[in-house]
């Protein structure tokens, strides 16, 4: 019985891995999409400020366009970071409530073979 065990295991642990391997990159694309957000901001915010002449209400009229420029690289970047997250968290619990049902069903299998064992 604990052959049949061990190779339920090992079977499940190479499924489990087969579909994990995608899902790290979620997590991955919703880092950098946030950091490259902000750091495209960052960028934006920098040359905002430029050397122009005019009176004050002018140069406070561009400023405040090149700052509300400056801030779509983020809205863009959390636009991709959140969905990317929440894909990844979801797919984590589901391949986690997977691995929970593959073992459930690895030690019905045991339980099953025992019983049929015993009575023969």
């Amino acid at each position: 019985m604990y052959s049949v065990e061990l190779a339920c295991g090992r079977a499940a642990a190479v499924f489990l891995a087969r579909m994990r391997r995608g899902v790290w990159s979620l997590a991955s694309i919703s880092a950098i999409a946030a950091l490259v957000g902000l750091w495209g901001t960052v960028l934006g915010i920098f040359g905002s400020f430029r050397g122009v002449n005019g009176d004050r209400s002018t140069l406070e009229f561009m400023l405040v366009g090149y700052l509300s420029d400056a801030m779509v690289p983020t809205a863009l970047g959390l636009a991709v970071a959140i969905p990317a997250w929440w894909c990844y968290r979801y797919l984590l619990a589901r391949l986690e409530d997977f691995e929970i049902e593959m073992t459930a069903a690895t030690q019905v299998l045991v339980n099953q073979l025992r019983t049929s064992a015993c009575s023969e």
